[in-house]
C-alpha cells in the first residue's frame, strides 16, 4: 500500500477504503514522494512508499490573500475552469493566533462521448468539485504550538460511470 499523508495524518487506512484526498497544488507548501518501504517513518500505512502533502501553515501577525484561475479548452470536449482563493488572517490581539483558509473550485472537462444509437451523449466524464482547507494555529510562546486542520472535499461526475445494462443485440 502506498501511504497518502497530509502532514503526519494517514489517509490510507486499510479499514477505510477509498478515502484518497485530491489536493489542489494551490497554496501547498510541499509534496513529498517517498519511494520504497517507508514503514520506519510512517508505519504500516506506507509499505511500498508514501505521498506526503505539506499544507502551508498560517502566518501569525500577517494579513495575506491570493487567488488564481485557470481555463482549459479541449478539442472535441467541454471546457474546464479551476479557481481558488486563499486568506491568511491574524486573530486576537496578542499576536499568537492565526487562521488560513483555502477554497478551490474545480470543473473537469469531459472528453468521452457515448455514440450508441438512441443513447448518444457528449462529454459524459465531465465533473466538478469543491475543496476547503482551513488551519488554525495558536502559538502562546516559543515552546508551544497547537494546530487544528480541517479538510472538506466534494467531487462528482454524474455520468462518468455510465454503464449499459441492456443486452447486446445479436
Amino acid at each position: 500500500a502506498v501511504g497518502i499523508f497530509i502532514g503526519d495524518t494517514a489517509f490510507s487506512d486499510p479499514y477505510i477504503y477509498g478515502v484518497v484526498p485530491d489536493l489542489s497544488a494551490f497554496d501547498l507548501y510541499d509534496v513529498e514522494v517517498l519511494k520504497g518501504p517507508q514503514g520506519t517513518l510512517f508505519g504500516g500505512s506506507a509499505l511500498v512508499g508514501a505521498i506526503r502533502y505539506q499544507l502551508q501553515e498560517p502566518e501569525i501577525g500577517l494579513w495575506k490573500g491570493r487567488a488564481f484561475a485557470q481555463h482549459i479548452s479541449m478539442d472535441d470536449g467541454s471546457p474546464a475552469l479551476t479557481s481558488g482563493l486563499m486568506l491568511n488572517a491574524p486573530l486576537g490581539t496578542d499576536g499568537g493566533l492565526a487562521a488560513r483558509v483555502v477554497y478551490v473550485k474545480r470543473e473537469y472537462g469531459g472528453g468521452y462521448d457515448i455514440t450508441r444509437p438512441g443513447r448518444e451523449q457528449e462529454d459524459v466524464n465531465e465533473g466538478k468539485g469543491d475543496q476547503v482547507r482551513a488551519q488554525l494555529l495558536w502559538q502562546p510562546n516559543d515552546a508551544w504550538r497547537f494546530k487544528l486542520t480541517h479538510l472538506d472535499q466534494d467531487f462528482s461526475t454524474p455520468d462518468a460511470a455510465n454503464t449499459n445494462t441492456e443486452p447486446r443485440p445479436p
